[in-house]
């Protein structure tokens, strides 16, 4: 869990969905920043293939590609990890239109997926693309979402 940086925590696999929900509900307070995650594996100089990130506040990147989620993640792919992706997934995505071209660009040249909502498939789709495209491509575009 993260708000204005990552708590590392245990949970056991014994407990149940509402137990650890309402174990993150007391441990995590006010507005979630979306680069805590990044910046921890950074700080740490902790080497990933693929950044799951899942949040029910706001985007995870600002229109502009210039915020502080997208400086900390193209710093994390300069000097600990050339290959990352990242998987962003936003809950309660804003109305309106996705991301504008220079964005897109953005997203595109640094190894980012955003995923606005949640369906039974948003899994899958993390999977089929993280597996490589080329392998699903079919898979892929057969998704209804």
């Amino acid at each position: 869990p993260f708000a204005e940086q990552v708590i590392f925590s245990r949970f056991s696999p014994r407990d149940g969905v509402l137990e650890t929900a309402a174990r993150l509900a007391e441990m995590v307070r006010g507005q979630a920043v979306p680069a805590a995650p990044v910046e921890a594996l950074l700080n740490q100089q902790v080497a990933v293939d693929t950044l799951i990130g899942i949040t029910d506040h706001g985007p995870w990147v600002s229109a502009s590609g210039q915020d502080r989620f997208a400086l900390a993640w193209e710093a994390y792919r300069a000097q600990v990890a050339p290959g990352a992706e990242a998987y962003l997934v936003c809950l309660a995505p804003g109305r309106g239109e996705g991301p504008d071209n220079a964005l897109r660009e953005w997203l595109v040249a640094n190894g980012v997926h955003l995923i606005q909502g949640w369906n039974e498939h948003a899994l899958r789709y993390i999977e089929m693309m993280a597996g490589g495209l080329a392998q699903h491509q079919s898979a892929v575009e057969g998704l209804r979402v």
